[in-house]
């Protein structure tokens, strides 16, 4: 076998690999979750966090009253993206899209609204306080369900060490069964890939890389804060300029790593860090 030859099987196996790595990372795209009319003359783009307690904040106290001046009226699209950054994350993006676009939404505020349920205890560093917390709550899903407790545990791999397990009871307390719960959190590469190229195609879209949580555009420009009602009275009249989209690279844009982008440092968020990613945002209702 000539040297020449050899090189010749070199690079066709190359080219071989990198066609299969083309079709491996090439993702599924998830369709855009939109509010209102597509023919209203203004879009918002709301990009959040399942982990983001201010995306959760946002969503039960500002979100209606925005979608029944705005929206409802006709003014305003919205449209929801969530962007997984974290594990966690990562996870209720799988669920959330588990059982379909028309569920996306339901299942959104369902786990924005009750963070204290799943992800405050997944957080607890006292390991004794979490263990017994972990404990008592798989004994109360275990007697809802009519199943042994350590029937449960095995079934769904409920363990101190798993971040997904607090998450995993609070599923079977909502309406997921143990197969739906175990399907959607299983490894699913497509989905995952999915996921990540929401963050990409936001971030290559805005030409932005922020660090706070929730985050906003107006017709493709970044609001300067929330997008509540009274924000958006001002920003819709006419003459109003939104701030210019900008790149921490290019520009130093510096954020809070918390929601609003105004608001100053108290003790309420000395522990923000570990819930926020670094772009987020709020869910519709």
């Amino acid at each position: 076998m000539t040297m020449r030859f050899l090189v010749f099987l070199v690079f066709m196996f190359m080219g071989q690999s990198i066609v299969a790595d083309e079709k491996e990372t090439k993702a599924i795209e998830l369709p855009e979750i939109i509010l209102g009319s597509p023919n209203a003359p203004h879009e918002i783009v709301m990009c959040f966090s399942p982990t983001c307690h201010h995306c959760a904040e946002f969503e039960e106290k500002f979100l209606p009253e925005v979608i029944k001046e705005f929206v409802d009226t006709g003014k305003v699209r919205f449209v929801i993206r969530l962007l997984t950054f974290y594990d966690l994350d990562f996870s209720i993006g799988k669920l959330t899209w588990s059982k379909g676009k028309e569920k996306f939404i339901e299942l959104t505020k369902l786990f924005l609204n009750n963070q204290k349920e799943w992800l405050h205890p997944t957080d607890i560093k006292n390991e004794d306080e979490k263990k017994k917390l972990l404990e008592e709550k798989l004994t109360t899903v275990a007697e809802k369900l009519g199943m042994e407790k350590e029937t449960l545990r095995q079934k769904m791999s409920i363990e101190i060490d798993d971040r997904t397990s607090f998450l995993k009871l609070f599923c079977l307390e909502n309406g997921f069964t143990p197969e739906e719960t175990l399907k959607a959190l299983a490894e699913n590469t497509e989905m995952e890939k999915a996921l990540a190229s929401t963050r990409m195609k936001t971030l290559d879209e805005k030409g932005e890389m922020l660090s706070y949580a929730p985050a906003f555009y107006m017709d493709g420009k970044l609001i300067d804060g929330w997008a509540d009602v009274d924000t958006l009275n001002k920003m819709l009249k006419p003459g109003y300029t939104p701030i210019p989209t900008k790149t921490s690279k290019s520009e130093g844009l510096v954020s809070p790593p918390w929601g609003q982008t105004k608001r100053e440092v108290t003790a309420e968020h000395k522990d923000d860090l570990q819930h926020q990613t670094p772009l987020g945002a709020a869910v519709a209702g």
